[in-house]
């Protein structure tokens, strides 16, 4: 993923330079999660860095377990507690941990500051609500989505003082909240002031999303999505008791303690925020399909109601227990499961690359898969209504457990087999850090990205292994289109006349002493060495190609008028080398008069290549699969070839299915000088 690659070299950054930045341009992305993991770019070889990485992953991600256990506590027994903590642990969510991603920083932090909220609403004091400041705001420091957090605190505030029935007027229980709360509110207060405060500095992460203009309808609509594939991914009865217990709450039965009033009083304005965030995210620079990254960490709200729930003895009022089977059930029935599994969602959505990998285990369609989802969901409706109360512990979390399990070893297994092929398919292999290793960990290294001879995924995949292996990979410089993941580089064009690159905007020349390129990017300097996929150079100090064609395929052949600029000047002991050909062609003869003019490289009108001074000349006829090899005495400096064959022929006239016009197969060496 993208992502893995913008927080890596971010981590890279603050190891190394203490900045933070990515490919030497600023980069506030997230400032805890690198930070975290940056100690690993310390190691002296990446692949024990990158281990050490994934290692600092699983414990802090497994930090999470601490405030759920005491939360779970809080709600039920320390045997239900511990159950619990074990199903979460279980979450195929955990799968993050081999990936470089904020994800597992986020979901302790997230857990820790709507904790740390119940609490405070229970017990009010001012080291609680510290806690819930500071708890918000090193989420904040993880991940911008943590500003839904912001509005939680209030809203639970109020809604904590609704429920409480017992504690005097309305109106009074309001005002003693908020006077109870003022520490807390006033924080968060702060927090918002140093966010706009951030924004205007322009380092604050995604601030392009804060100015956006949004439908809240649309929003509304995939916040819907998100909250439906949640339900299924998280087997349905977990979200049964999470609406009994608001119904009891509001109810104010007296099951219903402090601590399960103040955990509904958090997790519903927490839903209700999370939810509207993403869907508003969503709809706006993503999509409808739901990114399980974004919602999972409402999972273990939805575990905690259901071990809250099944502590007080399963409670199923009849009215209340339909809405709270018929609801979730319902939203499973109406998700379109089928259209958000006909491509892989691995990176997207682990639970439902769960159903995605059922229709090959199965060999049968998205729609019957649909359809046994849709089963399955109305069985667990069923189940939690009617399962016996000495039952309903094991028959409904095992079950869920299970479920866990298997979606999460699906995913994992299919993230280890894609990272070994995405690394392994670059050709950079068990070698894949020979960049620094070659040229210098401190010596900084410019990649300069091109798609020639390649696709955009195959460029673009050689090129963020390639960064994230070799930790001297500074900037990026860009030929020509983007790369796929929307990082930082630098733009280049090529000035036809010299064969420089300059940079986009300015017109200065790209100066860097070392450079890694794709083979078939040709550049003047040493060669310091030569890869499949990748190829290091020592340059003069200003970047600039060897040589250039224009008018060529890929397969060397040209149309009536092709060209070589050759940016480079040959040793004296060398002379160059034109072919032109039609060897390949064996089909019916059309002959070719063929005119070639070498001579001096010159800039024209517009900065284009031209001929200078005429050096040489030379006219023939070419015939069907003839050829013809011209030597010419070294230029003493930059040189062009220009061919022109007329009249060309299309091989589709002679029943190929190749519709072009062609004339020969042109190519332009430099080699030593034959003896005479």
């Amino acid at each position: 993923m993208c992502d893995e690659f913008i927080y890596a070299g971010i981590a890279k950054s603050v190891a190394l330079t203490g900045h933070y930045s990515l490919r030497d341009e600023p980069n506030t992305a997230s400032y805890v999660y690198p930070a975290l993991i940056a100690p690993a770019w310390w190691s002296h070889s990446m692949a024990t860095a990158y281990g050490l990485a994934k290692t600092i992953n699983a414990v802090v991600m497994s930090l999470a377990a601490i405030p759920f256990f005491f939360w779970a506590r809080r709600l039920s027994s320390t045997l239900y507690a511990f159950v619990a903590t074990a199903v979460l642990l279980v979450l195929p969510a955990f799968d993050y941990t081999a990936m470089l991603m904020t994800e597992n920083a986020f979901f302790p932090a997230f857990l820790a500051a709507t904790y740390g909220i119940s609490r405070s609403l229970e017990r009010p004091t001012v080291a609680w609500q510290l806690f819930v400041v500071g708890a918000i705001a090193v989420a904040l420091g993880v991940r911008a989505q943590a500003a839904a957090l912001i509005l939680v605190p209030p809203s639970a505030v109020l809604l904590y003082a609704l429920l409480d029935r017992g504690a005097g007027r309305t109106g009074s229980r309001l005002v003693r909240a908020v006077k109870e709360q003022w520490v807390a509110l006033g924080g968060l207060a702060v927090l918002v002031l140093l966010g706009f405060v951030i924004r205007g500095s322009g380092s604050v992460p995604y601030g392009d999303v804060l100015g956006a203009n949004y439908s809240l309808r649309s929003g509304l609509r995939v916040a819907t999505y998100y909250l439906a594939g949640l339900t299924l991914e998280s087997g349905v009865s977990p979200l049964a008791a999470f609406i009994v217990l608001i119904g009891l709450a509001v109810r104010a039965k007296p099951r219903i303690t402090p601590a399960t009033r103040a955990f509904v009083a958090v997790a519903l304005p927490t839903f209700v925020w999370l939810l509207l965030e993403i869907g508003l995210f969503g709809y706006r620079f993503a999509s409808s399909f739901p990114v399980e990254r974004y919602s999972f960490y409402l999972e273990p709200l939805l575990l905690l109601a259901l071990v809250a729930w099944l502590h007080q003895g399963l409670p199923r009022p009849r009215a209340l227990t339909a809405v709270a089977v018929l609801v979730p059930v319902g939203l499973v029935l109406w998700f379109p499961l089928s259209k958000f599994i006909q491509d892989s969602p691995l990176y997207s959505s682990f639970g439902l690359y769960y159903f995605f990998n059922l229709v090959s285990r199965l060999g049968t369609s998205a729609a019957r898969v649909e359809l046994l989802a849709s089963v399955g969901a109305v069985l667990a409706g069923a189940l939690f209504a009617f399962v016996p109360r000495r039952l309903g512990p094991i028959a409904l979390v095992l079950p869920l457990a299970v479920f866990f399990v298997l979606v999460g070893r699906s995913a994992f297994i299919s993230l280890q087999t894609y990272g070994h092929l995405a690394r392994y398919e670059t050709g950079l292999g068990s070698d894949s850090s020979w960049i620094e290793e070659t040229l210098g960990r401190d010596r900084t290294v410019t990649f300069l990205y091109s798609e020639s001879g390649s696709s955009k995924f195959v460029a673009s995949q050689a090129l963020v292994q390639a960064a994230f292996w070799n930790r001297n990979i500074g900037q990026v410089v860009n030929m020509g289109t983007p790369e796929l993941c929307p990082l930082t580089e630098r733009s280049a064009r090529v000035n036809p006349a010299t064969g420089e690159l300059e940079a986009v905007g300015n017109g200065r020349p790209i100066s860097t002493p070392l450079v890694v390129a794709d083979p078939t990017v040709g550049l003047a300097g040493r060669v310091v060495r030569r890869d499949a996929k990748l190829v290091a150079y020592r340059t003069p100090g200003v970047v600039k190609l060897a040589s250039a064609s224009e008018g060529v395929y890929a397969d060397g052949w040209t149309g009536a008028d092709a060209a070589f600029s050759g940016y480079v000047a040959p040793a004296r002991n060398e002379e160059l080398s034109v072919s032109v050909s039609r060897a390949s062609w064996v089909g019916p003869d059309v002959p070719g008069h063929v005119s070639l003019r070498v001579g001096n490289l010159v800039g024209g009108a517009g900065g284009r290549p031209r001929l200078g001074r005429l050096l040489a000349r030379r006219t023939w006829t070419i015939h069907s699969g003839a050829s013809r090899v011209f030597r010419s005495p070294p230029p003493r400096g930059p040189y062009r070839v220009e061919l022109h064959v007329e009249p060309t022929f299309s091989p589709s006239d002679f029943g190929s299915a190749d519709p072009r016009q062609l004339g020969a197969v042109f190519g332009v060496s430099v080699g030593p000088r034959a003896a005479s």
